[in-house]
């Protein structure tokens, strides 16, 4: 159950009736949306599902149980990353479905998104990036205690490496 000291944590649970987006087999930029809307209502979601496996029905109390089993730090990580990613190539994705668009502008914009990338890679953003995922771990009572960020360094880029990661379900 979703409860807090044994109450029901209204706050998290009785949000108004919001419906996650169907993605489009056609429009990768839709995904965009999807993802923010996931990791805006990730507390909700993982209430519900707290919820829905305590109940008797038994396919959906194991569906449920093997949601839960995959939301861990590494899911919100790729949930954050793939927002981040998604959510800048998506001006571009709008841009050039516009009929007024003109091959200067598309290049500017592409070389605006290639920047973007780019500042991906320093050292800040990748410190931002960590510090929303910790956050949003920490809303969604999913521990990031024992999480240790290394750095492993390759010819021609740095990537963070997440270790010992677990999920604590939520104390009731």
């Amino acid at each position: 159950m979703c409860t807090r000291n044994g109450l029901l944590s209204r706050k998290r649970c009785m949000v108004a009736h919001l419906e996650l987006q169907k993605l489009s087999d056609t429009r990768w930029a839709c995904r965009a949306v999807a993802c923010r809307n996931l990791m805006d209502r990730l507390p909700a979601v993982l209430c519900v599902l707290q919820n829905i496996s305590a109940e008797n029905h038994r396919d959906r109390s194991i569906d449920a149980r093997g949601l839960l089993a995959q939301i861990d730090l590494t899911f919100i990580g790729l949930l954050a990353t793939f927002q981040k990613v998604f959510g800048d190539t998506k001006l571009l994705s709008d841009l050039l479905q516009s009929p007024s668009v003109d091959l200067a502008m598309a290049a500017d914009m592409v070389e605006s998104l290639l920047d973007t990338f780019q500042e991906y890679r320093t050292e800040t953003f990748s410190d931002k990036l960590w510090h929303d995922i910790v956050k949003t771990a920490k809303q969604c009572n999913i521990a990031v205690g024992n999480v240790e960020k290394k750095r492993a360094q390759s010819q021609h880029q740095t990537w963070w490496v997440v270790c010992d990661m677990y999920y604590r379900p939520a104390q009731g």
